[in-house]
């Protein structure tokens, strides 16, 4: 083989990788302690089922990310690439399956600007708390933006009146509440308004979330409404927020309310997600869980020439390590039908192999082998195929690697 067909392409971890939606259909998780991975970015990680009418609970993927309280999170997947809150390059829209705890919006304000519980999400206690996400994980959740609403909905009871519904959007945000719009969005996988009738009541059942004991609960929107009677120009309920009720219906709650729980929601930059990996189920099917792999612009490989033996690939590698807040575990290697520019991968490429180089034991300098999957991996290297190496910390189960 010649040595250019021989050299192995080296992808460095202080790029910016671009999403693909690069996935092998029908993957099953490994057994405990092997990783498998879905594909490229985030792979085969689908957007929800777009409810029936009728109440259908919420079906799509889930993602783990962070911790809280010690106990890892679980995340509903509403938008694989959204572009709704002007994150470049798109971003993978997550919202809690639970809630967290509950706590008071606010003492006076129903702003969620001003609202004490915004910066407690966005604070010490939350995003930046140590216990809860890995340097990687925040430096990978976007800043969020997002323009305001006010409308109104006419509504008779008695002498007639109306609902005012307001929002102010989002400014950069990083941990934010859903607001109303987005919890009635059905491409989110939530409501669009219809409901279920059950025990005599009408429930909007897409939104019900749960504590860790499996208790139903009221969780806060950002949102806020008040309702105005036609026989004078007042609010009849001041300083209400909009708030999901136990039975996922909609109702406005006075901010001070401390028994209203906590559900946040976040948006994680696509250019900083390597992978997606399958936690349990079936990949691209509905209830699948991932998590992700992160960039760590802190980790980087080099490489000489790779050597064919006996059917193996035989590569000497390199791994330089300046991250605070990570360590490499392993040595991997990506095959893909595509190639690694500036910008990302080239459109339309396809994952053909991971796998995780075979050696005695880790060491940051040293070889290790992998065996090319002849059933995918065909033709000429460098022109059908193209490798690229990558340094990683594989970490827990429900836990995010890098």
């Amino acid at each position: 083989m010649k040595r250019k067909a021989q050299r192995l392409l080296t992808m460095l971890m202080t790029l910016s990788l671009c999403v693909g939606e690069f996935s092998f259909t029908g993957i099953r998780a490994s057994a405990e302690g092997e990783k498998t991975i879905t594909g490229l970015g985030t792979g085969a990680i689908t957007d929800p089922e777009v409810p029936a009418d009728g109440g259908a609970l919420w079906s799509g993927s889930y993602v783990y990310y962070g911790k809280y309280k010690d106990k890892p999170v679980k995340y509903r997947v509403l938008d694989k690439a959204s572009a709704d809150f002007g994150v470049s390059g798109k971003s993978l829209l997550l919202d809690c399956d639970r809630v967290l705890e509950a706590k008071r919006f606010d003492d006076y304000s129903k702003v969620w600007t001003d609202s004490e519980l915004r910066s407690w999400l966005n604070g010490e206690d939350f995003l930046l708390s140590a216990a809860v996400f890995s340097d990687n994980e925040r430096s990978a959740i976007a800043a969020s933006s997002k323009e305001g609403y006010s409308y109104k909905e006419d509504w008779n009871f008695f002498n007639g009146g109306w609902d005012q519904y307001e929002d102010d959007g989002l400014a950069g945000d990083k941990i934010f509440l859903m607001d109303l719009k987005e919890v009635e969005t059905p491409s989110y996988g939530y409501g669009n308004g219809e409901s279920v009738e059950e025990d005599g009541d009408d429930y909007k059942k897409y939104q019900i979330k749960k504590d860790g004991a499996g208790v139903s609960k009221g969780w806060w929107l950002r949102s806020r409404h008040s309702w105005f009677h036609n026989t004078g120009p007042y609010p009849s309920n001041g300083n209400c927020v909009d708030y999901v009720n136990s039975h996922g219906c909609h109702y406005g709650v006075t901010c001070s309310n401390p028994d209203i729980y906590v559900s946040p929601a976040f948006n994680i930059s696509l250019n900083s997600v390597i992978f997606s990996s399958l936690i349990s189920g079936v990949s691209s099917q509905p209830d699948a869980e991932y998590k992700l792999t992160l960039k760590d612009s802190g980790f980087s490989i080099t490489t000489d020439s790779a050597v064919r033996e006996d059917g193996k690939v035989v590569i000497p590698y390199k791994v330089t390590d300046s991250s605070t807040g990570a360590d490499p575990t392993q040595v991997s290697v990506v095959v893909t039908d595509g190639t690694w520019t500036d910008t990302g991968w080239s459109k339309g490429a396809k994952l053909l192999q991971y796998a995780k180089l075979d050696m005695d034991s880790f060491s940051m300098e040293g070889s290790g082998s992998f065996v090319p999957d002849s059933s995918k991996v065909t033709g000429k290297w460098g022109t059908d195929y193209h490798v690229y190496l990558v340094a990683e910390e594989v970490n827990g189960k429900y836990e995010s690697d890098y």
